[in-house]
């Protein structure tokens, strides 16, 4: 017995205003009521598919925010400067938004650069 998978498939790309893929970043959705979070990993041309679990097809419709995070660099001496803005990174400061339903879902989101206002 299989229980019925009622997600959607989510699918999408990261891309800099330069229009560059921002590589091997962590994407979250999370729902906007906050109760659930979703991460998955961008592919080296900033792609990626994002699944509720290993055997669902994407994720439950709905409103979501997304976070995303930059892959950190394992270069301790010179670390790479960030390429997006701190805004991206955080739940409660991200502009980011998603929502899921029935159709395919595909999200190419444009990051903005870090702003120089600290």
């Amino acid at each position: 017995y299989k229980r019925q998978d009622d997600t959607h498939a989510v699918s999408g790309s990261l891309q800099l205003q330069n229009g560059q893929a921002l590589p091997h970043a962590t994407v979250m959705f999370r729902t906007a009521d906050g109760g659930s979070t979703y991460s998955t990993g961008a592919g080296v041309d900033g792609e990626f598919q994002v699944r509720a679990t290993a055997d669902s097809r994407g994720l439950p419709a709905g409103d979501y925010i997304v976070v995303v995070q930059e892959a950190v660099s394992d270069d301790i001496d010179s670390p790479a400067a960030p390429k997006i803005d701190r805004k991206y990174t955080q739940a409660a400061t991200t502009d980011l938004q998603a929502t899921v339903g029935e159709q395919e879902n595909v999200f190419d989101f444009a990051l903005e650069p870090p702003s120089s206002r600290r």
